[in-house]
């Protein structure tokens, strides 16, 4: 995991029943359903296995508690390998970073009455902050996980389904 101020980058080991030249396409295409359905986003771009997307400011005033709200932009990419896959995903926070430090500029001035009333905004700012920042990554990775798993649950039923009629 790679982790700047303001971004943070991973990669989420897949581990999938369905066949590798099947599961990129099934994958990718849950994957922006969900995107699309439940984040406020703009410009989601997908080029087979890869999607990308940026949001509009202010977005979290509207949207409610959502997974990307804090996100600015993303980047995720599918890369297949002999164990499975790999989902490298990328997601920037640039627009909470700012938020923080006009935030944090607040303290200097004189509306706070004391130097203690003004730490301990400081410190209330930058916890939200990295607190916005680093939700995103374990909700994130539940949600891949979940969703392998739904896939997978929906690719046995499929070969059941197949297998039923094959013998009848």
């Amino acid at each position: 995991m790679s982790f700047k101020i303001f971004a943070l980058e991973n990669e989420i080991k897949i581990h999938t029943i369905i066949p590798h030249d099947e599961f990129p396409e099934t994958f990718m295409n849950e994957l922006e359903k969900f995107i699309r359905e439940k984040a406020y986003i703009n410009n989601v771009t997908r080029e087979e296995r890869k999607i990308s997307f940026w949001a509009p400011p202010f977005r979290f005033a509207w949207n409610g508690w959502n997974l990307f709200n804090p996100v600015t932009r993303a980047c995720m990419e599918l890369k297949e390998h002999s164990y499975g896959f790999d989902l490298k995903y990328k997601f920037v926070f640039m627009e909470f970073f700012v938020y923080a430090i006009l935030f944090s500029l607040l303290a200097l001035f004189p509306a706070l009455p004391s130097a203690g009333w003004k730490a301990g905004y400081l410190v209330l700012v930058w916890i939200i902050y990295f607190f916005n920042i680093l939700w995103p990554k374990p909700r994130f990775e539940k949600y891949i996980e979940t969703t392998v798993e739904k896939l997978d649950t929906a690719y046995l039923e499929k070969l059941k389904k197949l297998k039923g009629n094959a013998e009848g």
